[in-house]
């Protein structure tokens, strides 16, 4: 299944369960997919155009709520905390400091 597929059906599950904010965050997600396709030529991306989409999204929402805690709006930084979280759903996990040390340690 598609990146798009699986969150369109997630769009679903969220209108179903009436959760809000996963329902806002994730309309935004198809967005951002949409308009990535609608820039280039080819119909559907590939995954790791998806991917480039999806790490881009999070690091806006990260420094969104980055700058929003230092201006003491706690209540907006909350807000791109939560679509934060729901954005890394989607991307794969990322290695701890003690995974990345342990790797480089076994090539070296």
């Amino acid at each position: 299944m598609s990146l798009k597929a699986q969150i369109d059906a997630d769009i679903k599950q969220a209108m179903l369960a009436k959760e809000k904010e996963t329902l806002n965050a994730l309309r935004s997600l198809k967005s951002l997919i949409l308009l990535e396709e609608t820039k280039g030529a080819a119909k559907e991306l590939d995954a790791a155009t998806e991917m480039a989409v999806l790490t881009r999204a999070a690091k806006q929402r990260r420094e969104s709520a980055e700058l929003f805690h230092q201006q003491n709006r706690a209540d907006l930084a909350e807000v791109e905390e939560q679509q934060l979280v729901i954005i890394e759903r989607y991307l794969p996990k990322q290695l701890t400091a003690e995974e990345l040390e342990t790797l480089s340690l076994i090539h070296i």
